[in-house]
């Protein structure tokens, strides 16, 4: 059966970016869509708005202004409708398909925003009783969610006023509004929630519509709510797309990593369940050492690499780093609030 995927990239996170640091393999067709505060979003939203073209260096300075101006503030509505637009090409591929599995995955704004905004377009749709079209083909429809993180939109804190997001509806009544509108009650979405195990910046929370998902509707509301999970990997918010953040010495020789984990997670791979357990017993394990104190190299390198130093200049923002965490706090308890969350202990997986 054919595999689609669509990806929504994170802040400053190109699509090349992406396919750089996470192998994809066995698709049919990759929708990866730049993401914001990068120069080939700035690019096409500047275009939509009709903007005079400039040359020679004034060109250079304005677009780099206006990248790190997207990376502070996020979305906007330009930015919404430039991604969806990139996948009006896909529409039409899909129509030669009788049947395929769809990925649609994001990370951090990407997650949040991107993601969310298509989800709340489908439904959109489905409720004004348009036809699903080619979307009912999928057997399957796999939300990779990884990191959910949304910074500053603008002067909003969160997703819940932003474009065509829903104020009164939940993710959980989305998901299911849409099996029972458009695919009859088919069991058709299956949601995995991929949080980073911890981040020390504090305004690297979780956006709260995904939060109330996880800690509210996850399990406990019917339809695919129920049936959605959440897993956990890596120290740092970009562990589980960039080897950058990955702190790869950590895994070597485990068989299991952040970013091989994700790649599971997109391709369907059966065998995803007993590396999310492998993960958590590794990472625990790490979280054990360095809450005792350990001195050896590995944690030495997590200690560094999960301080608030670490992330130059967005770490002087505010934040904890994982070592004064796990000194300071009751560690039981799974965390998803603003400043940090980590799980130690017994999981899940």
């Amino acid at each position: 059966m054919e595999k689609v995927l669509i990806w929504f990239c994170g802040t400053g996170t190109t699509k090349q970016d992406f396919l750089a640091n996470v192998e994809i393999s066995d698709f049919s067709a990759v929708v990866a869509i730049d993401g914001i505060g990068t120069a080939a979003m700035l690019t096409k939203t500047q275009a939509l708005a009709k903007r005079a073209s400039w040359g020679g260096s004034l060109v250079d300075m304005f677009k780099k202004l206006g990248v790190v101006y997207d990376q502070v503030n996020g979305y906007d509505d330009r930015a919404g409708v430039v991604t969806l637009d990139s996948l009006f090409p896909l529409v039409d591929y899909l129509k030669t398909l009788k049947e395929y599995q769809l990925v649609v995955g994001g990370h951090s704004r990407g997650a949040a925003v991107g993601l969310t905004e298509f989800l709340a377009e489908l439904y959109h749709l489905a409720v004004q009783n348009q036809a699903a079209g080619v979307w009912a083909n999928a057997k399957t429809i796999r939300l990779v969610v990884v990191d959910p993180v949304q910074g500053q939109q603008d002067s909003d804190k969160d997703t819940n006023a932003f474009n065509a997001i829903l104020k009164d509806k939940t993710l959980a009544q989305i998901l299911a509004e849409l099996e029972t509108k458009w695919f009859g009650g088919r069991e058709v979405f299956d949601t995995l929630v991929y949080s980073a195990r911890y981040d020390a910046r504090s305004s690297f929370a979780f956006d709260s519509r995904w939060y109330r998902f996880i800690t509210e509707q996850m399990g406990k509301q019917a339809g695919p709510a129920k049936r959605a999970k959440l897993v956990m990997a890596g120290f740092r918010h970009s562990a589980p797309v960039s080897k950058e953040d990955e702190i790869s010495a950590l895994y070597q020789g485990k068989g299991v990593a952040p970013i091989a984990f994700l790649q599971q997670l997109v391709s369907f791979d059966p065998n995803w369940e007993q590396s999310a357990r492998l993960l958590s017993q590794i990472e625990n394990g790490y979280l054990d050492q360095l809450a005792a104190g350990t001195k050896t190299d590995l944690i030495s390198q997590l200690d560094k690499q999960t301080s608030l130093l670490s992330y130059g200049i967005t770490g002087l923002i505010g934040g904890k780093s994982l070592q004064k965490t796990l000194s300071t706090d009751n560690p039981q308890k799974p965390e998803y609030r603003r400043f940090y969350r980590y799980q130690y202990g017994k999981t899940t997986f």
